[in-house]
């Protein structure tokens, strides 16, 4: 099945004759594609092929773009999102994607689609029962369900390339939600930072005078990709993202490990703690040992750099401040416990205080007679 041929030959016939395509949509096709509602075909036991049926509906739809840019309303069709509340903002290209047809893909680019185009339906929002979070994005949409290939072209293709920094409504770029669909399980974890790696190193690639930092963008929460997944407790790609280590020339300045020498099961690495270490605000290590809410905390404090960078730090200086707060609390337990033991029993009177009958009798004593006035004979 050879789909460029059969576009370029739908071209060709239309310069030919100006009503050409439209008499694609108006033919009858029974005798080559049956009806969708056929029960051959939910029983597989049609004898039209899926490549038939795909090219035939695949024919039908470049037609609709052909005549749709003749009349001037290609980008209105090709970009025209849904309204509904639950899929909002969804266009044919994130259906494209979802349907995993690079074809489509590309021909939805090549016509205008716009790869930036955001479904914000409540279907696509996080922490919702029903539904699947994939960052909003044309892009993500494909990274989450790794398609490399589709990936690839909306990164580099020679109509409109995807905006890799682009954000969603929580402020997540595609790095920040393949972090979010990561769970731990080992296949997952595989694909996740593959298809991480891989766009990391793309853009890299393509925009290698760029002075921003992809993994340095953070979210509406002013987390990094990499915080993110300290947060989230995402055990498997956090301890990928902090060994991450490559090669090659081009893309080493993105390592995160930098493995100095190797001999025989010894070697030295050096590793990147931006990001990590206390000494910025909100850091990885200051989320993960004050986050008491984050699933596999002890497991990750075993990971490295983090392992090494506790026992650094309690070596130097916290060991100290633990040794002098342990001795001012003690002192202080001591004085307190001392002064309960020794403390006076029974009523302790000074000799400056009085009682109320005291005070009252006192009052009486001192208090000056008024004298009684005399009343003489007159």
């Amino acid at each position: 099945m050879d789909i460029e041929k059969q576009k370029e030959k739908l071209e060709e016939e239309d310069e030919e004759e100006n009503d050409g395509l439209a008499w694609l949509l108006r033919i009858d096709s029974s005798d080559v594609a049956p009806s969708p509602m056929d029960t051959n075909i939910t029983q597989c036991s049609t004898p039209i092929s899926s490549d038939t049926l795909f090219l035939d509906t695949f024919i039908k739809r470049i037609a609709l773009l052909v005549i749709a840019e003749k009349t001037g309303d290609l980008q209105k069709l090709v970009n025209a999102p849904y309204t509904d509340w639950c899929y909002k903002g969804q266009t044919a290209l994130h259906v494209a994607i979802e349907r995993r047809s690079l074809d489509h893909v590309k021909l939805l680019v090549e016509k205008g689609a716009d790869v930036q185009a955001k479904a914000n339906g409540k279907f696509f929002q996080q922490n919702e029962e029903f539904g699947f979070y994939f960052g909003e994005l044309p892009l993500s949409l494909a990274a989450c369900t790794n398609q490399p290939e589709v990936v690839s072209y909306l990164l580099d293709n020679p109509h409109r390339q995807a905006d890799v920094t682009d954000r969603d409504s929580d402020g997540n770029t595609v790095l920040h939600a393949l972090v979010v669909i990561a769970d731990n399980s080992p296949e997952n974890t595989d694909m996740i930072a593959d298809m991480y790696d891989k766009i990391l190193t793309e853009h890299h690639i393509l925009h290698r005078d760029s002075p921003v930092r992809l993994e340095d963008i953070k979210n509406n929460q002013g987390l990094t990709p990499l915080k993110l997944a300290a947060k989230l407790g995402r055990i498997g790609l956090l301890k990928h993202m902090l060994h991450r280590e490559f090669l090659d020339k081009e893309s080493r300045p993105l390592s995160r490990k930098f493995t100095e020498w190797v001999y025989g099961p010894v070697h030295f690495s050096l590793y990147d703690t931006s990001s990590i270490d206390t000494d910025e605000d909100n850091s990885v290590l200051e989320i993960i040992v004050f986050g008491s809410k984050i699933p596999n905390r002890t497991e990750m404090l075993q990971l490295e750099p983090l392992c090494s960078l506790l026992k650094d730090k309690w070596e130097r200086f916290a060991s100290k401040l633990f040794l002098f707060n342990f001795l001012v609390y003690m002192v202080f337990l001591i004085i307190f416990t001392a002064v309960a033991i020794n403390r006076k029993e029974g009523k302790v009177r000074h000799e400056n205080v009085m009682t109320l009958d005291e005070e009252v009798s006192v009052q009486i004593s001192v208090w000056p007679t008024a004298p009684v006035p005399h009343r003489g004979c007159s």
